[in-house]
């Protein structure tokens, strides 16, 4: 197939699939046993499960850092395999846990994933991304990022910036990857407000990895990982949707409900006396960290879905 953006129009279809990583030890049981699901196009699905279960292992399977042992995967009825690798990761945007941006202006961020982008292009992108605290900044599009001692930009200022350089490059499938879970309560709204308004006005399909009730109740469709051999597919307005929905609500999903379990922001301000990483939260911490050497392992960042290559990620000065 030609080297053309894939426009993905009917669905991302797991058929039967199998999968076990090849460092695992032979007792391991396999991640994935022979599982059968479908992510709708132009919509938002939110995967869902205990950590292990397979949550990034599927999204590493659709970006085919890894293929099934056995079944397929397909896009619109075509098998994955059959679509050049650039074609397909130039057709994906990605935004990790941890916003990545590299040393230089936004201007040069938004650039990196696309370096055709008009200076309208960029603006647009970042009005997508709710990212309008750009125009601002001293300097606007050239104000300087990627070093506190430059532009101290938030947690969620920057999570919006990454998002912004993955709708640059217009990509038909945009990945998630918990990228609310290391924010503070004020930054996951600004950047869930982006989710919103980017699923509201784009015709992307969204696929979502996530801990939070918050962020989760904003998907449309919930993949919920039940067991290695079965995932539990429901749309929002159906009885199955509001059933997984109470199941997790029910378990204290990663500890968060969605109004009552809000963090005041001073217990993460550590001039505060009193600062103490509440203990619930470490998982969190310990998850953030965890992306990033995911992120950097393989090469893939969160720059749009340009995906440099490892080599290429040691040669570049990040935060």
């Amino acid at each position: 197939m030609g080297k053309t953006k894939i426009n993905l129009k009917s669905s991302i279809d797991f058929d039967k699939v199998r999968f076990r990583y090849p460092t695992a030890p032979i007792t391991q049981p396999d991640t994935l046993q022979g599982v059968t699901f479908k992510i709708k196009a132009g919509t938002s699905t939110a995967i869902v499960g205990p950590s292990g279960s397979g949550k990034s292992t599927i999204v590493q399977m659709i970006e085919r850092f890894y293929d099934p042992s056995s079944g397929t995967i397909s896009l619109d009825g075509a098998k994955l395999t059959d679509f050049d690798l650039s074609q397909l990761r130039m057709s994906i945007g990605y935004v990790s846990q941890e916003p990545t941006l590299i040393l230089g202006s936004i201007r040069e961020n938004m650039l990196f994933s696309n370096k055709d982008a008009t200076e309208d292009d960029i603006i647009r992108a970042l009005q997508k991304a709710n990212a309008g605290f750009v125009q601002e900044l001293e300097g606007g599009l050239d104000a300087y990022v990627g070093s506190t001692t430059v532009q101290n930009l938030s947690g969620g200022q920057k999570q919006r910036l990454a998002i912004a350089r993955a709708l640059i490059k217009e990509p038909s499938i945009l990945i998630l990857d918990e990228a609310t879970s290391a924010l503070d309560p004020k930054s996951e709204q600004d950047v869930q407000q982006a989710i919103e308004k980017i699923q509201q006005s784009e015709n992307l399909t969204i696929i979502m990895i996530a801990h939070r009730l918050q962020t989760i109740a904003t998907a449309q469709n919930l993949l919920f990982i039940n067991s290695p051999k079965e995932i539990l597919a429901a749309e929002r307005g159906t009885k199955e949707y509001d059933r997984i929905f109470n199941l997790l609500k029910s378990q204290n999903y990663k500890h968060q409900a969605i109004e009552d379990d809000i963090i005041e922001d001073s217990m993460f301000d550590q001039s505060n006396p009193d600062f103490e990483i509440p203990e619930e939260r470490l998982d969190d911490l310990l998850d953030a960290s965890m992306a990033v050497k995911h992120a950097v392992g393989t090469g893939i960042l969160d720059l749009g879905a340009t995906l440099p290559g490892p080599a290429d990620a040691e040669n570049l000065d990040v935060v």
